[in-house]
């Protein structure tokens, strides 16, 4: 993600396109009803714009980092459970990995504890619970002063009725695949988004905010574009909100695909094109190198939109492809 002062960009670094799949990163979860597991934070350990890609069971992922190694602010949190559902998390940050490295420790265990119970049907106030869980988390974010913030996209699995719902706030976004459509998208928190450009200027007291060239921005002149997500404590009088939008449970059917994905990929790859690359596929072909070959492709889409591959935003998404009719998780 890209945030800037009216004045000054972040600057980036350029690097060369390779895959890397070699190295087992994560497993899926083992499940016991009432016992906590989490998943593990993954960041780019590669150099910039190489892809960094790997798979467990149903949960595929890939990520690129522009900023040096170990700098990015992309962090996929694998699916972690407490026997009921499984959670996972992918986040792009922005000025700094504070908060994003910090939510990627911490948020999934959060969520996952006020989320517990036998099944989704009796979780009272599912809303209310996962926002309630953000406020907590900025709150959390605000008393240890960190700086920064991140765009968050969160999926709930609930893998023995096969529902997933989600919980966003940015402009990382989600989209749940059916026989070659997108069946679902999460919306874009960012003030291209009429819903949330009327949120700011109708809220009452009145924010404190500029609107410039896409950005929102405080009057001292920070700016970022998001208009929802994690940290950012310096933007909040200007509308920026930590609330985030919570999807029902949707019920999952066999063939469809789940895509979280930051803005790197979508800002450069439409959701259409994105779809044809599973219809397209041959049926042999993995999950695991149709998500490495959409983060190649979307960091040569940025070298081609700069001239340079050092524009390249930070790019990661996750692909879930759920099993069905008693078939394993090959862990």
């Amino acid at each position: 993600m890209r945030s800037t002062s009216i004045m000054k960009l972040f600057p980036l670094c350029a690097g060369p396109l390779m895959i890397h799949s070699g190295i087992r990163l994560f497993s899926t979860p083992s499940r016991d009803i009432g016992q906590i597991r989490l998943g593990k934070m993954i960041e780019s350990m590669l150099a910039n714009n190489h892809v960094q890609a790997n798979a467990s069971g149903s949960y595929s992922l890939a990520i690129t980092q522009n900023k040096g190694i170990r700098r990015g602010e992309d962090v996929i949190v694998t699916p972690g459970t407490h026997g009921i559902h499984d959670i996972s998390i992918l986040m792009d940050g922005h000025g700094g990995q504070s908060v994003v490295k910090y939510a990627g420790r911490f948020l999934q265990e959060s969520l996952l504890k006020a989320c517990n119970a036998s099944t989704t049907e009796k979780l009272d106030n599912w809303r209310d619970r996962i926002q309630s869980c953000f406020v907590r988390f900025q709150h959390d974010i605000r008393q240890r002063r960190l700086l920064g913030g991140a765009a968050v996209v969160t999926m709930f699995v609930d893998f023995q009725s096969m529902k997933v719902s989600f919980a966003w706030a940015g402009d990382a976004e989600a989209i749940i695949i059916r026989k070659g459509s997108i069946l679902f998208r999460t919306t874009r928190h960012s003030l291209d988004s009429a819903a949330e450009r009327a949120r700011i200027t109708s809220h009452v007291p009145r924010y404190k905010y500029i609107m410039h060239e896409g950005y929102l921005c405080t009057p001292e002149g920070s700016c970022v574009m998001p208009t929802r997500g994690l940290g950012d404590l310096d933007m909040e009088d200007a509308g920026y909100i930590c609330v985030p939008e919570v999807s029902d449970f949707m019920v999952l059917e066999p063939g469809d695909i789940v895509i979280l994905a930051s803005d790197g990929l979508w800002d450069v790859l439409d959701a259409d094109f994105v779809v044809q690359q599973f219809v397209k596929a041959d049926p042999k072909t993995e999950i695991l190198d149709i998500g490495a070959t959409l983060a190649r492709t979307a960091v040569k889409q940025w070298a081609q939109m700069y001239g340079r591959a050092s524009e390249a935003d930070d790019i990661s998404l996750m692909i879930y492809k759920p099993v069905f009719d008693g078939a394993t998780e090959d862990t």
